[in-house]
């Protein structure tokens, strides 16, 4: 199990890069019922990647820094273990999102959402980022964890 972990660190480090750009325009902290919807919509996508094989979707609908230093393939090879283990999370619409204490903050634009996820099989720790691209929040960095 410690290199399925392994794996899901280097997605952080392979997502979570600063990328710098023209300024930030500071969005408004969405509220619970749409910091709920990101998570969730996010993590499912993330989910159908998994079991796919495709992350054509995941990579698209993700903000332009993720994209422009993540191709299609690197996302997909960060998830490799997840994917070999037809890791399947699906039963997460289902369970109560338990935000960390200091889970759900903004800093500089960018919108941080981290909590956990009780399921049968797993209790998952999602961490996530997003920013505002458009008036939209859009994927920024991923990092998953199962126990």
């Amino acid at each position: 199990m410690k290199d399925f972990k392994r794996r899901f660190l280097a997605m952080v480090v392979l997502a979570a890069i600063v990328v710098g750009g023209g300024p930030r325009v500071e969005a408004d902290m969405p509220n619970e019922e749409q910091r709920d919807i990101l998570i969730l919509a996010t993590l499912m996508r993330f989910n159908d990647a998994n079991l796919s094989g495709n992350y054509s979707i995941l990579h698209g609908l993700a903000a332009k820094p993720f994209r422009e230093r993540n191709s299609v393939q690197m996302v997909a090879d960060a998830f490799e273990e997840f994917r070999d283990r037809n890791v399947r999370i699906e039963e997460i619409l289902l369970r109560d999102i338990q935000p960390h204490d200091d889970g759900e903050t903004m800093h500089d634009g960018v919108l941080r959402l981290s909590g956990d996820i009780e399921m049968s099989r797993y209790r998952m720790t999602y961490h996530l980022r997003f920013l505002s691209e458009n008036g939209e929040w859009k994927l920024y960095a991923i990092d998953m964890d199962l126990r």
